[in-house]
């Protein structure tokens, strides 16, 4: 019992302080990788739609945001990307872990918690025994996304994304609703 006291208890503590500290750096990487994608994305996305309009925006949004993705992941050394339940690209399709989040933010949701105050993380041991953090926060759907993203689309541009994407499922959404999340992922060993 001694031993215990002595040398077992302040272990445990120093275990939990770690793991606390571990989180609490990787929670802030991810915010700032999130807050750099988005940034990215929405600026690129907004300067091709007010140079050459919807349709060329999606034109530019389909050959450089999954280019966008991978050059800031590369460049953080991390992953983050983006996913959804309603995915337009075939590569941002949630694996089990984001879709069972995404499921939990819209449960949420629609109980009235705000989407700003919503993300979650953990660290996951994965089936090759690798210690990974994830973390996932939901993006809301802002104006601009209703464009290509609403129920009210130009057929023009429903035309174009159904030849781009043509298994796209990420339409009808509205105003402030759930859009998908940014997913990211932190190699730990």
């Amino acid at each position: 019992m001694f031993l215990f006291f002595r040398f077992l208890l302040p272990l445990l503590f120093l275990t939990h302080f770690l793991y606390a500290d571990e989180m609490t750096s990787n929670k802030q990487k991810s915010l700032e990788a999130i807050k750099e994608l988005g940034s990215s994305l929405k600026s690129s996305l907004q300067m091709a739609m007010k140079e050459s309009g919807p349709i060329a925006a999606l034109e530019y949004c389909n050959v450089a945001a999954q280019d966008i993705t991978k050059e800031l992941s590369d460049t953080l050394q991390l992953k983050v990307r983006r996913t959804s339940l309603k995915t337009r690209n075939k590569n941002n399709i949630p694996d089990d872990w984001e879709q069972k989040s995404l499921s939990v933010f819209t449960a949420q949701h629609i109980s009235g918690e705000e989407i700003k105050n919503m993300y979650f993380h953990e660290i996951v041991t994965t089936n090759n025994n690798d210690r990974i953090y994830r973390f996932i926060k939901p993006i809301p759907t802002g104006k601009v996304c209703l464009t290509c993203h609403g129920s009210n689309i130009s057929s023009d541009l429903a035309h174009k994304i159904k030849e781009l994407y043509p298994d796209d499922k990420a339409v009808d959404f509205k105003l402030a609703e759930i859009r998908g999340a940014f997913s990211v992922i932190v190699t730990l060993d």
